[in-house]
C-alpha cells in the first residue's frame, strides 16, 4: 500500500466541538465541520486509521487491535508511522499494534506521525502536552466545578486555546526542520 504524500502529521484533539473551536483553528488553516465515526473515541480512531466505518473494522475499544486483514496507515510502504510513547497515545499503539513510539523530532521523512491530545475532552486547564495526560482526574475537576456552567465553559475554552498553542508548536517544529 502506498500514498503520494511524503509526510503526514495527524493531531486529534479529543472532543473538540466545532462551535467552540472554528474561530481558534481557522487561523491555522482551513477548517471543515465533520462528524465523528462513533460516539466513542476508540472506534473513531480505528475509522481514521483504516478509512472504514465501525462495523467494517470491528474495533470497539482501545484494547482491540485492528485486524491484520484490514489495511491501515501503519501498512504504508516506505513510511515510518509513529506516535509519542505517553499518556493517551499508548491507545493508538494498541489499536495499530505496530506503531513506533517516537516523538515528532525523532521522525525522519517519509513519515506519518499521529498524536491524540486532550482537546476539549479534558477541560481541566491542566492538560499536560509533554506527557499527553490530564494532571487531575474528571472526578476531582467536577467536584470543583459542579453546578458552575460558566466555569466549565471558560475552562473548556481555555483548554481549546491550549490545544491551538500545541498545534502551533508542532507547526513551528516542522518549519524549523524544513518539513513544512
Amino acid at each position: 500500500m502506498a500514498i503520494d504524500v511524503e509526510n503526514v502529521v495527524l493531531i486529534v484533539g479529543d472532543a473538540v466541538r466545532y462551535d467552540y473551536s472554528c474561530d481558534l483553528l481557522s487561523e491555522l488553516g482551513q477548517t471543515h465541520k465533520s462528524v465523528s465515526a462513533s460516539l466513542h473515541t476508540a472506534p473513531s480512531f480505528a475509522s481514521i486509521f483504516t478509512g472504514q466505518h465501525v462495523p467494517n473494522h470491528n474495533s470497539g475499544t482501545f484494547h482491540t487491535t485492528i485486524d491484520d486483514s484490514i489495511n491501515k496507515i501503519s501498512d504504508l510502504d516506505n513510511h515510518t508511522v509513529g506516535s509519542p510513547d505517553s499518556g493517551m497515545n499508548k491507545q493508538i499503539q494498541w489499536l495499530l499494534n505496530d506503531v513506533r513510539t517516537q516523538d515528532l523530532g525523532d521522525m525522519h521523512p517519509p513519515f506519518i506521525w499521529t498524536v491524540r491530545t486532550g482537546g476539549g475532552h479534558s477541560p481541566y486547564n491542566n492538560y499536560n502536552y509533554k506527557e499527553f495526560k490530564a494532571d487531575i482526574g474528571a472526578g476531582e475537576y467536577f467536584d470543583k466545578a459542579a453546578g458552575d456552567a460558566k466555569l466549565m465553559r471558560s475552562d473548556y475554552r481555555s483548554a481549546l486555546e491550549k490545544e491551538v498553542d500545541y498545534i502551533k508548536s508542532v507547526q513551528e517544529e516542522l518549519e524549523e526542520r524544513g518539513i513544512l
